[in-house]
């Protein structure tokens, strides 16, 4: 049997509201010759009777159960059990349009791509919609025939808002032939894998068109309601890993400045929105972590000044308390 054309990854955990929407809105993709393989992470509301209802008027679905290990663990999961020459990961609250699979599949496949970038929405409380777009759209570029890698979109490499997973097509033998997992972080499993894939990518192309829809309407994914906790220090092991594998293909240096901004950027964010009862432990791994960059005195001053400031209240306060008096 050949193998499927797609093969597209549903991470699954306690999301019985909207799981519905979601599986339809694949098993009505326009590209029938798809593999659907869910993997329901120890959900303990009805996901899995949700799948199994899907499964058993549709045999493109392929269903597995695991204990509660996170969504990477879950795709992990997902990229073992597939056969299909491309890999479309979506969540299990989000859904994507009928002609994704199709467009996506036959641009990459006429232009043996590693790596497809496409457009997203995402769709926040109040009616509130912010589209995800990765050029501009230019009359001098024909991005149907454009075949590049990573230089030509570096400055989105490092940027928090581009670095998700659920607005690209991989294939599925790039992925395998690299050796690329998610990392087992209950949260923050994407970054690392995101960072990897557009690095190693030799040929990445895009298809502009708004595939994928991005659902936080109302509804509170598992890393929102970990991300103000303590376990939202399990950042730092991403961090650590990102370091590891830039030096390990020898471009810690070529990413040196961007990894520095995005790496202050997110600490100082996540310094502001961690619960008060963490914010010791967090303010003393980022100090921790400023320092392990050793950053020069022209590295330091080269920083933006919002985050300039930020940096020299962090490494000079001697605790938490200190640095809010300063800042």
């Amino acid at each position: 049997m050949d193998s499927p054309k797609v093969s597209v990854i549903v991470p699954v955990f306690n999301s019985e509201d909207l799981l519905g929407n979601c599986l339809e809105s694949i098993e009505n993709q326009s590209l029938k010759d798809i593999e659907i393989i869910c993997v329901d992470d120890g959900s303990s509301d009805g996901s899995f009777d949700i799948l199994k209802q899907f499964s058993s008027k549709d045999a493109r679905f392929k269903i597995y159960q695991q204990e509660n290990s996170g969504a990477g663990s879950a795709r992990n999961r997902g990229i073992e059990e597939s056969s299909g020459e491309y890999i479309l990961f979506v969540d299990s609250d989000d859904y994507i349009e009928r002609e994704t699979c199709e467009m996506l599949y036959e641009q990459a496949s006429r232009l043996d791509c590693d790596l497809i970038l496409f457009n997203s929405m995402r769709h926040f409380p109040n009616d509130r919609n912010l589209a995800l777009i990765h050029f501009k759209k230019s009359d001098d570029i024909n991005y149907q025939i454009r075949v590049f890698d990573y230089e030509y979109f570096r400055d989105r490499i490092f940027d928090g808002e581009y670095g998700v997973i659920w607005n690209k097509l991989y294939k599925s033998s790039f992925i395998r032939d690299n050796n690329i997992t998610f990392p087992g972080h209950k949260i923050y499993n994407d970054v690392e894998f995101h960072i990897k894939t557009t690095l190693l990518a030799k040929k990445i192309s895009y298809v502009d068109g708004t595939f994928y829809h991005y659902n936080r309407s109302g509804h509170a994914s598992l890393q929102t309601s970990f991300v103000k906790t303590s376990k939202a220090i399990v950042f730092f092991d991403v961090l650590y890993g990102i370091v590891d594998f830039l030096v390990e293909i020898d471009m810690f240096n070529e990413f040196r400045k961007e990894f520095i901004n995005f790496t202050i950027f997110e600490l100082r964010n996540k310094l502001k929105s961690i619960d008060d009862d963490s914010k010791q432990e967090f303010f003393e791994k980022t100090k921790e972590f400023y320092y392990s960059l050793e950053l020069s005195s022209d590295e330091v001053n080269s920083i933006p000044y919002e985050y300039f400031m930020h940096f020299i209240f962090v490494v000079n306060s001697k605790d938490y308390e200190e640095f809010i008096k300063n800042e």
